[in-house]
């Protein structure tokens, strides 16, 4: 397989990638609270996938400084013909991806915290409601103590 074909299937496979990351994204928008964690670690582990095929990418393209460019998509694609315009469409495809994963992160980042605020609060309340029970109780048992058992108090039939 020449480097263009391998460097098109490495393509192919990270815009699959990409894709899957930018799926779980807008997922991570309408999952549950109890879902967001499991999306992002499977976000976080396609990512890495996503890591090492840029690095074979990488690998495949070291020492021709002009496939960089198409890659790169910072050469001027109107001098481009066959495999060559075909690699640097299939770059600019996953470019426009990642761009609107990019878009979405503060979105990502805001419901995340929203939702950490809304648990904290949750939690807060809780807190103080079973302090407030635990005083209640605690008032109630040493009122009790004060007033004494049996001794003190007088029997009448």
């Amino acid at each position: 397989m020449n480097n263009n074909q391998e460097l098109k299937t490495l393509l192919r496979e990270k815009e699959e990638l990409f894709s899957k990351v930018e799926r779980i994204t807008n997922d991570i928008f309408e999952a549950p609270v109890d879902q967001i964690n499991s999306l992002l670690e499977t976000r976080g582990k396609t990512l890495e996938q996503v890591i090492l095929i840029e690095g074979k990418i990488k690998s495949v393209a070291a020492e021709d400084e002009y496939l960089k460019s198409v890659l790169d998509c910072t050469c001027d694609i109107s001098g481009l013909s066959g495999e060559l315009k075909d690699l640097f469409e299939e770059s600019l495809r996953i470019k426009a991806i990642v761009n609107r994963i990019i878009k979405n992160e503060d979105s990502i980042r805001l419901r995340i915290e929203n939702e950490m605020n809304s648990l904290l609060e949750r939690i807060e309340t809780m807190n103080r409601s079973s302090k407030t029970v635990a005083e209640s109780y605690k008032r109630s048992v040493e009122t009790g103590i004060s007033q004494g058992f049996g001794a003190n108090r007088k029997k009448t039939v």
